[in-house]
């Protein structure tokens, strides 16, 4: 009788142990679950529609489905990404020749020349001064561009799931 009334008080804290290391072990992965879980919602009824429209299986159209998702979200981004990248590569090279920016500015007087010129000495500083704070921390933003990587690829991977036995 005595061991009746110490296995629901066990039971408890045995469990709530449980769910705080199990928490405490999904942490670092929650971002991506929170990603894959708004996708599911909203890749739903595309997913739905390729499952009656074309008869396939659940596996199959779930697949189809984070393909397009995968699309629609990554080719803007590094098309987008691309571009600025470029656009920043370009306008530094065009600040960092002297020569090269002074015909770009038209002719006013001196007090405006030597204000610009200023300026854009200030800029090519700031500019070199970024890069040598980019080198010095190169392992930092690798390491973060690597985890938003990573956890894009997992949130797509519990998005085929969600999609494929979220019902």
């Amino acid at each position: 009788m005595d061991s009746r009334r110490l296995e629901t008080p066990f039971f408890i804290i045995l469990l709530s142990l449980i769910l705080g290391l199990m928490i405490f072990i999904l942490l670092p992965y929650f971002s991506a679950l929170i990603l894959a879980f708004t996708f599911a919602v909203l890749s739903k009824p595309l997913y739905r529609k390729l499952k009656m429209t074309f008869g396939v299986g659940e596996g199959l159209a779930a697949l189809f489905t984070v393909v397009v998702v995968f699309v629609v979200i990554v080719a803007p981004l590094v098309f987008f990404g691309w571009r600025i990248f470029g656009e920043a590569v370009q306008f530094y090279n065009r600040l960092s020749q002297v020569g090269a920016a002074q015909p770009a500015l038209p002719q006013s007087e001196a007090g405006v020349r030597g204000a610009i010129d200023a300026i854009l000495l200030n800029f090519d500083q700031y500019v070199q001064q970024f890069i040598a704070w980019l080198t010095q921390n190169l392992g930092s933003v690798f390491s973060s561009i690597t985890d938003i990587v990573v956890t894009f690829f997992l949130s797509l991977f519990s998005l085929y799931y969600l999609l494929k036995d979220g019902e």
